[in-house]
């Protein structure tokens, strides 16, 4: 665990320093991340579950992270969020692969199972 989020500024090109969030701070190893309406969005696996994590803060990342915890034994290869408040994530579990769409405000999924796609995803594009 030793990587994370950076940010770059677009205007000098520069990397700015240090991580907005580390895999050291969240005691876990990140997949993917999306940023929306003020809110990152963090697909992560540790020993124990997969979850998205949720903060509005990015200077205090590790102290203001909301754990939403998904089906254990998932396997999340991306996270996209969009400016209505859902959550779409993927689930690479070999026996149900597919999507889970979760609502941001409530926490709650959309559907009571996953969304299957055949095979497991590896990416997805939200448009509109």
């Amino acid at each position: 665990k030793d990587g994370g989020i950076v940010a770059i500024d677009t205007t000098d090109l520069e990397c700015e320093a240090g991580f907005i969030a580390s895999e050291s701070a969240l005691d876990a190893a990140m997949n993917d991340f999306d940023y929306v309406n003020g809110s990152f969005y963090i697909a992560v696996n540790t020993a124990l579950t997969s979850c998205i994590l949720k903060t509005s803060s990015v200077g205090a990342l590790q102290t203001t992270i909301k754990s939403i915890p998904i089906v254990k034994g998932s396997n999340i290869p991306f996270v996209k969020a969009d400016s209505s408040g859902k959550i779409i994530f993927g689930d690479r579990t070999p026996s149900a692969p597919g999507v889970w769409i979760l609502d941001a405000a409530s926490g709650k999924f959309t559907a009571s199972s996953v969304i299957p796609t055949g095979l497991p995803p590896y990416d997805i594009a939200l448009i509109k």
